[in-house]
């Protein structure tokens, strides 16, 4: 079974069969199920969520938001189990009871008002939830960025592994042929090279990979050039 804990600012903690397990924001971990279906029962109220077999991309990011809000549900109620004891307690003049660091934490984060003397103004309230708010936007953009460049770089590595190949693989026809080349046709490859873009480079490096190490050493000078002016590494000859 996969769970994942799908807030940003809270650690997970549970007990099973005698050990103690934390499951840090944002974690994904794969447990057994008997396991699982135990951390499931006790932190699902708070959020924790259960990842099936093709939940990636859209889906996994539907569930962590609904992880997210029901954790957000589950604050909200703390809260407000806090503020009606107090209130009762007000009511039968009794000391109103100081509230604990988290439930201070839980109502900054949902927008509640702490029932207690010297409590922070609604204004106040409502700022800090906003403020958690675009954190939460923030992170996930971060994430989605991260993503995003952890895919780019694998394109560059695969593109720069090609060029190596292409450039480096034994011609399978003598180099006579460079000669052979008629004028014309290299002038053309060279300007079909030089007005690419950086798709369409990468394009054409997949369609004529098997070709480069033939071309003339003209042309394979100019592919190494235009990947090193799109992909900023240069490749050896």
């Amino acid at each position: 079974m996969v769970i994942k804990n799908p807030t940003i600012n809270e650690v997970f903690e549970a007990w099973f069969n005698g050990e103690q397990m934390f499951i840090q924001p944002g974690q994904v971990i794969r447990v057994d199920d008997a396991r699982g279906n135990h951390l499931i029962s006790e932190l699902g109220p708070r959020g924790l969520i259960k990842l099936e077999y093709g939940d990636a991309g859209e889906i996994e990011e539907q569930k962590t938001l609904a992880g997210r809000e029901k954790n957000r549900d589950f604050k909200r109620k703390q809260v407000i189990v806090f503020n009606q004891e107090n209130e009762r307690r007000n009511q039968r003049k009794q000391a109103m009871i100081e509230p604990q660091p988290h439930i201070i934490a839980y109502a900054a984060e949902v927008g509640l008002k702490v029932y207690e003397p010297f409590a922070e103004t609604t204004e106040e309230t409502k700022a800090s939830s906003a403020m958690f708010e675009k954190l939460e936007a923030a992170n996930d953009e971060i994430k989605k960025k991260d993503e995003a460049l952890a895919a780019l770089t694998q394109q560059v590595a695969a593109l720069t592994q090609l060029v190596h190949a292409s450039l480096g693989k034994p011609s399978e026809a003598p180099l006579a042929n460079y000669g052979a080349m008629d004028p014309e046709q290299e002038q053309a490859i060279l300007r079909k090279l030089q007005s690419l873009n950086k798709a369409n480079f990468s394009r054409w490096l997949q369609d004529n990979k098997d070709q480069i190490g033939l071309m003339s050493p003209a042309i394979q000078d100019e592919v190494k050039s235009r990947h090193e002016r799109f992909f900023g590494s240069a490749v050896a000859a």
